[in-house]
Order: structure tokens, then sequence, then C-alpha cells
């Protein structure tokens, strides 16, 4: 079957206010699942925190994966559990169901993982170009379904998978999908805008 390409371009992704500011959904599986329900198997999203404090909504049966794109410093306080300071790129594990107290204005990145499924998240900063290796081997999951997605924050960017290259803009959603036994791919991701290309890169492993 090999790898299957979707693009979310910035205008079709689904935005929405939170109590600290305003989050868009970038993708969610299965699709037609609802945050709201808490019935999906994994999220991801990104979100501004407007706010200089905030407290994250729980979700009890969730682990998270969060990572600030731009903005201050991101200090999170995992209530009775631990306390980290997050710089751009940088990322914090940890569980849905936790008291987590937010201070920092930023745009942050999420990933939401339900039980069965695990993935991980990785974020560049790119003048020229990188190679981004998924690490399937590591997700505690065994699913039978791969995606790879891409967030582009700033610039543009080329997508080179084997002999095809995708180009996306800023604000772009990329993800390649496939079954978990296919061989893992590398990615050259090349910045071509005049300004840095700011991506996020996430892997997610999870049953299809």
């Amino acid at each position: 079957m090999g790898w299957m390409m979707k693009v979310v371009s910035e205008e079709e992704q689904n935005r929405a206010k939170w109590s600290g500011g305003i989050t868009t959904q970038l993708a969610i599986y299965p699709p037609g699942s609802e945050y709201k329900e808490r019935n999906f198997a994994w999220r991801i999203s990104t979100a501004t925190v407007d706010d200089a404090k905030s407290t994250f909504t729980a979700l009890p049966g969730f682990k998270r994966i969060i990572m600030p794109l731009q903005g201050e410093p991101l200090k999170l306080d995992h209530k009775e559990h631990h306390k980290v300071v997050l710089n751009p790129l940088e990322t914090d594990i940890f569980q849905g169901a936790w008291i987590t107290e937010s201070e920092g204005r930023v745009q942050d990145f999420n990933l939401m993982l339900a039980n069965g499924c695990d993935g991980n998240m990785q974020g560049y900063d790119i003048v020229d170009k990188c190679i981004f290796k998924p690490q399937t081997d590591k997700l505690e999951s065994n699913g039978n379904t791969v995606t790879v997605a891409f967030y582009l924050l700033t610039g543009q960017m080329n997508i080179e998978q084997g002999k095809q290259t995708s180009k996306i803009q800023k604000g772009d959603f990329v993800t390649f999908t496939a079954e978990a036994k296919e061989k893992p791919v590398e990615y050259t991701l090349r910045s071509k805008g005049e300004v840095p290309a700011i991506v996020a890169c996430v892997v997610v492993k999870y049953d299809k």
C-alpha cells in the first residue's frame, strides 16, 4: 500500500476558544470522533496561551506530550509529580489526569494519546535542511498503523520522501500514514523561504 499523504491547509483547520486562548485541532482519530466526548484514540493540536497563568483541562485516561513552538518559556507545574520549564521546541510528557498549571504566554503543540496508542514529538528550526527519522521501534504500542505528521509554524518547506517532494506553506499540516509493517522511511526537510522553517514532527502508532 505504501505511505498515503494528506495535506490540511491553515484555512481548513478547526479553531475553537478554550479558557486560556485559541486551540486549533489539526488531526483526530478515528475521524468523526469528538474531543469533548473524549472518544478519540489520538489528537494533534496547537494552541495559543494568552493568559499569563492557566490550568489545563483534565483528561483522565490520556497521555499527553506538549511542546512550546514560540513565545515565553513555558513553566509547567504537575501537582505532586514534577515541575519543568520548557523553551521553544522542548517537550514534556505527562498524564492528562494530573492537575497541571502553566505559566507563560506561548503557542504550543500537543499530542494526546489514549491507552493502546503511543507517539513521540520533535521540533526543528531549519535554516537549510535536516533529516527526520521516525523512531517507531521505541513506541510502546502493538498498533497496526503508523502516522507521521508535520506542522509548519513559519516559512516554507519541502518534504522529501524517497522520490516524492511535497511543498508546504506556513500553517500547513501534513500526514503520511501506512501499515506498521511498512518499512520506515527518512524525510528530508528543506527550508525554502526567506525565514527559517520551524516545524513540529510527530509519530503515532495505533490500531486502525
